[in-house]
């Protein structure tokens, strides 16, 4: 498991990356990366981490801003947030922040937030498909990794945040690998995933990452109305 932490107090960070080591030593060990500031990070970088922990009170960046470029360049890790101020703990839920742990923290604090996170990498394992590239080479995708899919003759191209790779398969056998409560035909030549949808167009998606796709007519209410159910009716 990857953890990331980010706490400008250097005592403060030290105590906490030997409690998630704790954890780790008892849970089959954990790889962590710790700062004392998120300026010079890239969001892209943190994708394939599992967790983060943030301070709210970090310089020059706090820990609210870095986590919304998290979620806008496609990082869907656990957030957890350790802060001094309580009344700040419904800004969390902007981000879908896992937890929001007060200091002092706890070890039994850190213990309980790691076994949710174990739990949810787990889940996310099992959120995958396995695509046959050639005869030999497999290719597995985290289901939150694809961005979206565009047929090609008789091929289908999956795109990912930083990939882009063909597959020898049909648009209709792509569409039937992935899970219709989280990808959507949106045009012909294109099946997107709804969660990495940032805006929507009465010709053109905006992806996450700043990408556009086009979506026709024949999909646009679908679409819409595929987004307002996964958003709550927002």
């Amino acid at each position: 498991m990857q953890v990331f932490i980010a706490e400008d107090n250097y005592y403060e960070l030290e105590r906490l990356r030997r409690q998630v080591q704790s954890w780790g030593s008892r849970h089959g060990g954990v790889s962590i990366t710790a700062v004392q500031c998120v300026a010079e990070v890239g969001p892209a970088d943190l994708r394939t981490y599992d967790a983060v922990f943030l301070d709210v009170e970090l310089p020059g960046k706090d820990g609210f801003a870095f986590a919304q470029e998290l979620r806008g360049a496609g990082c869907s890790a656990d957030i957890v947030f350790v802060t001094n101020h309580p009344e700040l703990s419904l800004k969390g839920y902007t981000v879908h922040a896992q937890d929001y742990i007060i200091k002092p923290v706890e070890q039994e604090r850190i213990d309980a937030a790691m076994d949710y996170i174990a739990r949810n990498c787990r889940l996310k394992e099992r959120r995958s498909i396995v695509l046959q590239r050639g005869i030999s080479q497999q290719d597995r995708y985290f289901l939150t990794e694809i961005l979206y899919v565009e047929a090609s003759n008789h091929s289908s191209i999956v795109y990912t945040y930083d990939k882009t790779q063909s597959y020898a398969l049909t648009f209709a056998q792509m569409e039937k690998l992935l899970p219709a409560e989280d990808f959507k035909k949106c045009h012909r030549g294109y099946i997107v995933n709804l969660h990495a949808v940032k805006g929507l167009r009465r010709n053109s998606i905006t992806l996450v990452d700043g990408r556009e796709i086009l979506v026709s007519t024949t999909y646009f209410q679908s679409v819409k109305d595929a987004l307002i159910a996964l958003r709550g009716g927002q």
